[in-house]
């Protein structure tokens, strides 16, 4: 129904889909862009009137971190493109056991910019108590209302389509674990940073990383 929408818009039928495939967390969501494509091909346009073009250099995301990112993605077999970052930033990714010392390390850097503290929404209760009670609930906001404080507490799906200066990603493991295309929630959750991230965890990081 939402390609009928499209269509219905564009009497041309001439369309720029863009997308990061890699990123669907669904179950049911498509593998591919032919698959993505389907009820578009079977309907109205014939096979040979599509393209592909993939994008290779990353504006947004630094080196040491898109290279994480993609590593653990080519692990669990997600359809990414490897592209190339035009710059690295001058913080290495952290890996720390605590979500509080991650956010103290964070504050304690004193460069300011938006935080982003992306965990499992089973979790969002117990991790924002935290935080509230360290930090105060003027400085922390749950969900996308609280996108204007200064931690912003997200889940993987609610930080799709956003991006802050520093990212916090609590259990990486638990995330990729929660569904079948878990390993796609994580990838988003890593690529939301501009400069930098930590990775909370107190078990094995997931394969790649």
């Amino acid at each position: 129904m939402q390609w009928r929408l499209v269509l219905r818009r564009g009497p041309l039928r001439s369309f720029t889909i863009v997308g990061d495939i890699a990123q669907a967390a669904s179950a049911a969501a498509a593998s591919n862009w032919r698959d993505a494509l389907a009820p578009l091909l079977d309907s109205s346009l014939e096979a040979d009137r599509w393209r592909l073009e993939e994008l290779t250099v990353n504006y947004r995301t630094p080196s040491q971190i898109a290279a994480a990112a993609e590593s653990m993605a080519l692990a669990h077999n997600l359809p990414i493109t490897p592209a190339r970052s035009v710059r690295a930033s001058e913080w290495p990714i952290e890996t720390l056991t605590d979500v509080v010392d991650a956010v103290r390390r964070e504050r304690a850097l004193g460069v300011g910019g938006t935080v982003a503290v992306i965990v499992l929404e089973p979790a969002l209760a117990g991790v924002s108590a935290l935080l509230t009670a360290s930090f105060g609930s003027d400085v922390v906001g749950l969900g996308v209302a609280g996108l204007l404080k200064e931690i912003a507490l997200l889940t993987p799906h609610d930080a799709k389509g956003l991006e802050f200066d520093a990212v916090i990603v609590v259990d990486p493991a638990a995330i990729v674990a929660a569904s079948e295309r878990g390993a796609g929630a994580l990838y988003v959750a890593m690529t939301r940073p501009t400069q930098r991230l930590y990775l909370v965890s107190t078990v094995p990081l997931p394969a790649g990383l």
